[in-house]
């Protein structure tokens, strides 16, 4: 319940639409993306340079890791009958 109330303030607070947003959309791709990359180091800093929610930031990480943690063998199956077809 706390989460739940922590989320509708960081959606109210004072931040602008487009850094919630962006937040949002940083920490999908750091939660679908490997942790071990360039890319996720370059993506933090964008998180820190851009003054987005960071709460809001981890935590969609953590749901999107999830999601991916969730459907990843669906994934796998999906690019193997993929790359196997002929």
């Amino acid at each position: 319940m706390q989460f739940i109330l922590k989320l509708f303030r960081a959606l109210n607070s004072a931040q602008t639409p487009w850094q919630v947003t962006l937040a949002i959309t940083l920490g999908m791709v750091v939660g679908l993306t490997p942790l071990s990359g360039i890319q996720t180091v370059v993506i933090f800093f964008l998180a820190f340079l851009l003054n987005i929610h960071l709460g809001l930031f981890l935590a969609s990480s953590a749901f999107f890791a999830g999601i991916g943690y969730l459907f990843d063998p669906i994934f796998e199956q999906i690019g193997f009958a993929l790359l196997t077809s002929k």
